[in-house]
């Protein structure tokens, strides 16, 4: 159990609108179906602190277990920046008591005011956490050991918290469980990511986590009505009360690393013009009910986010400043709301500082709409499914603001050959009416078209390693006629579908998809061939405003990713792993490993000008092309790769390791061991191993085998000139014939 005196601090801090929001999936903000720019409830499923016009209206999605799904996100303060502290917090649960609802009122905490006196089963209201779970944490006693500077808390259970003091409900959201991370008691939130700037905490994150570790509560009698004591101690002290262990989630620890950078007072990019996100692999379950939260920690340096605690006097800032304690008090240096400072000590000069003790390290949070996980089908275990969806909502900028546009979520989309892709979206038809777009007011919809090649020529992509065929261009905006190859070369009937959205949609009003539905899903699909295809959506096209365009790049070869960061990692590869060690890197990275046969650069100036020149064919090759990508910042230290060879070496052979780089092949140094090789590396380019025939045993058994025959050839040469020697051998040989019989 964690003991309560040592629970660690993760706050959050905000000014007026210090926000996060879920693009994709959709996050609610709190929202239903409300046509409204603002939210109706704020206190309809949880505690969102976030603006009232952000979140998305509700629609259904599904998605398939181990599957990639590319979660996107953006966050007004900063991250991984040295303005504040922040951490993200990733989380999913599956029950089948979770409901989207279908009014906007917040479901009762009283049962008798819902339908047959049970609110778990009264589908009219939303719900995530159940009745059980609040009712437990409105009993429970707070933790006493937190920090709550000046703020007074009406209560002593666990739905007072610093930042809920008046213990306002939302829902069955336990305040104390969403405000402090990692909780103390049993919830059924299993961890997905810990995004954080303080990459050396991850060993106490993934520990602690209960995806790993068991949470212990105290089991009291049906008829206690006092609050439930949270330590072993107090629990004991109660007549029939046990001290109960809820087993961990029993699954694997969360993925822990940086954040991406964020800029401070901007819902916007990163870097690279991407918005932050995170690629979350499903789990391996079939579960038609679960919901998504990401939460937003952040807090300041005025003290100490991990090690204060409500029993020191954390309200004094003398010792930070300098200051005997008489002095901090009488000059405002302490913590307290809009405190009046006195920077000079001989002017009676005072400035007000916005300070809220409620806000000056805080927590915000957005939840998606309910969505479904279901197995695979007829799909290659070994092979990856990628989902390709639609962000963003009806109207311009300022309208949608703080939601966003229309795109494609990833915008740019990579995939191998042979891999499925999941293509899909969902919308609203209850956007408010006035919001700009074409087709019918309100409405969302989507299609996927490829674009036109370009009318001018442009400079060509460099093809050294691999090159692709670019189909599109996103600086044009007609469609490329669908009598040709389409949109990643698929038959006619799925084109037809992707621009119109039906199977067999006869009449209506398509033109600008008025009478398609607002969810389309074309279903996972296997990508069959290969190329660049620059694509758009016709309906969301308006060149003044709005452009929902995007990028689909298909690969002959496989390729593994992943992003990491200070703490290093591992990526497995089909025929072989990459070690990051801890400390190579001192920000968030992306890795990548491309395996590339022979047959996948056959065309290339890779295979023209380094691997022909140098006898490198089928019969001479130990691996596959092992492409290394570049890194963006510079490695601190090398890191291992493992590789398993197409087959051991035969007694006459030995191996060499290349690295090719542009046109110029260098040797490396590696180990084998059977056919596994290592190697140690901190730059990037293509790895190949090559059989070699080792002359120096052949020639030693060629010499042996000369010596061999030449004694043969002297000693039938002796024989031969000494007919004596061959016939006393008869002789004695006969001899010892009739010595052996006359003995048997």
């Amino acid at each position: 159990m964690i003991h309560i005196s040592n629970i660690i601090l993760i706050l959050a801090v905000k000014y007026v609108h210090s926000d996060i929001y879920f693009h994709n999936p959709r996050g609610s903000n709190n929202r239903l179906d409300e046509q409204g720019r603002e939210r109706n409830n704020a206190n309809r499923m949880f505690n969102s602190q976030n603006n009232n016009r952000g979140g998305y209206n509700v629609g259904y999605m599904y998605y398939h277990a181990g599957s990639t799904l590319r979660l996107e996100w953006t966050n007004q303060h900063s991250c991984f920046s040295p303005n504040a502290n922040c951490d993200i917090i990733i989380q999913y649960m599956c029950d089948d008591k979770i409901r989207d609802g279908s009014n906007l009122n917040t479901i009762p905490d009283v049962e008798t005011r819902c339908e047959n006196k049970n609110c778990n089963t009264d589908f009219r209201f939303g719900m995530n956490e159940d009745f059980e779970y609040y009712s437990n944490c409105k009993q429970r006693k707070r933790n006493k050991g937190l920090f709550t500077a000046d703020q007074k808390l009406r209560g002593e259970a666990a739905i007072f918290t610093r930042q809920n003091p008046n213990g306002n409900r939302y829902a069955y959201e336990c305040p104390e469980e969403r405000d402090y991370y990692p909780y103390w008691n049993p919830t059924k939130w299993i961890d997905i990511a810990i995004l954080t700037n303080n990459p050396k905490r991850c060993e106490y994150f993934e520990q602690n986590s209960e995806n790993l570790k068991s949470r212990f509560y105290c089991q009291v009698p049906k008829n206690f009505k006092s609050l439930i004591p949270i330590t072993k101690t107090e629990c004991l002290k109660i007549l029939n009360a046990e001290w109960k262990e809820s087993t961990s989630h029993n699954t694997s620890a969360p993925i822990c690393r940086e954040t991406q950078f964020t800029r401070d007072n901007h819902l916007g990019n990163t870097y690279d013009g991407q918005t932050p996100f995170f690629n979350w692999k499903m789990p391996s379950i079939n579960h038609d009910k679960c919901v998504l939260r990401i939460r937003y920690n952040i807090s300041t340096n005025d003290y100490d986010p991990h090690q204060t605690f409500n029993q020191e006097d954390s309200k004094n800032f003398s010792k930070k400043y300098g200051l005997n304690e008489q002095e901090a008090n009488k000059r405002g240096y302490i913590f307290e709301t809009n405190p009046k400072v006195k920077i000079f000590p001989n002017i009676d000069f005072s400035l007000k500082l916005a300070v809220n003790t409620a806000q000056y390290g805080r927590v915000f949070q957005d939840r998606s709409h309910v969505f479904s996980i279901k197995p695979r089908v007829n799909m290659e275990a070994d092979k990856k499914i990628l989902n390709l969806n639609v962000r963003g909502k009806r109207g311009n900028i300022v309208q949608v603001y703080p939601a966003v546009e229309y795109d494609f979520v990833p915008n740019t989309f990579e995939i191998s050959k042979n891999d499925y892709v999941h293509i899909q979206w969902t919308g609203s038809n209850k956007n408010p009416l006035n919001n700009d777009g074409q087709g019918l007011p309100g409405t969302d919809r989507s299609n996927i078209v490829l674009l036109t090649n370009k009318t001018f020529d442009t400079q060509s992509i460099n093809s050294f390693y691999a090159p692709l065929t670019t189909n599109g261009d996103l600086r044009v905006n007609y469609p490329f006629s669908l009598e040709k190859n389409g949109f990643m070369k698929l038959d006619d009937q799925d084109l037809i579908k992707l621009a119109f959205l039906r199977d067999n949609q006869i009449g209506g009003s398509l033109d600008e998809l008025d009478d398609a539905g607002t969810y389309f899903d074309f279903g996972a699909k296997k990508v069959t061939s290969s190329g660049v295809f620059h694509y758009m959506s016709t309906r969301n096209n308006n060149f003044s405003n709005r452009d929902q365009k995007g990028l689909v790049v298909t690969y002959d070869n496989e390729f593994f990713d992943d992003f990491i960061g200070w703490n290093g990692g591992v990526i497995d590869f089909r025929v072989g792993k990459m070690s990051i060690p801890e400390g190579t890197i001192n920000q968030l990275e992306h890795f990548r490993v491309d395996i590339k046969s022979l047959e996948n650069v056959n065309q290339t100036e890779l295979h023209a000008k380094v691997l022909m020149p140098n006898n490198f064919d089928k019969s001479t090759m130990a691996s596959d092309l092992i492409l290394i990508r570049k890194t963006k910042g510079i490695l601190q230290k090398p890191f291992k790769i493992n590789l398993k060879l197409k087959r051991a070496l035969d007694i006459m052979e030995s191996h060499d390791l290349y690295r090719i780089n542009n046109e110029l092949l260098t040797k490396v140094d590696s180990k084998i061991n059977d056919d596994n090789l290592e190697f140690e590396t901190n730059q990037s380019g293509i790895y190949v191993v090559k059989y070699e025939k080792n002359y120096a045993i052949l020639i030693a058994v060629l010499v042996t085998i000369g010596v061999l025959v030449i004694i043969i050839l002297a000693a039938s040469f002796l024989l031969y000139k000494n007919p004596s020697v061959i016939k006393n051998l008869r002789h004695r040989t006969n001899n010892l014939k009739r010595s052996m019989n006359n003995q048997l």
